[in-house]
C-alpha cells in the first residue's frame, strides 16, 4: 500500500490520539493512525452514501423554514436560556 503524508493541526492530532486511546481502552486493539484514518474515512463515506440514498424528499423543508424564529439580538450570556429554555 502506498502511503502519503497528511498534515494535521495540533488540535486535530490530539483528537486523533484521544480517539486512538479510547479505542484501545474499550477494545484492547491498538490502531495505527493510518488504520484509524482508514476507518474514519470509510465511515464518513458510508454515512454520506446513506444521506444521499435517503434523499432530501424525506425532509419537510416548508415545516423547517416556517419553524425558524427571530430571536432578536442576543449575546453569549443568554444563548443557553434561549436554546434550552432556562435550563
Amino acid at each position: 500500500m502506498e502511503s502519503t503524508t497528511v498534515r494535521l493541526s495540533k488540535d486535530d492530532k490530539e483528537k486523533l490520539e484521544r480517539l486512538q486511546a479510547e479505542i484501545f481502552l474499550s477494545t484492547g486493539k491498538r490502531l495505527t493512525f493510518s488504520e484509524l484514518l482508514h476507518h474514519l474515512i470509510s465511515s464518513g463515506k458510508d454515512w454520506l452514501e446513506q444521506v444521499i440514498k435517503d434523499d432530501n424528499q424525506n425532509i419537510d423543508w416548508e415545516y423547517l423554514y416556517n419553524s425558524i424564529q427571530d430571536m432578536g439580538t442576543t449575546d453569549s450570556t443568554d444563548v443557553d436560556s434561549i436554546v434550552y429554555e432556562d435550563v
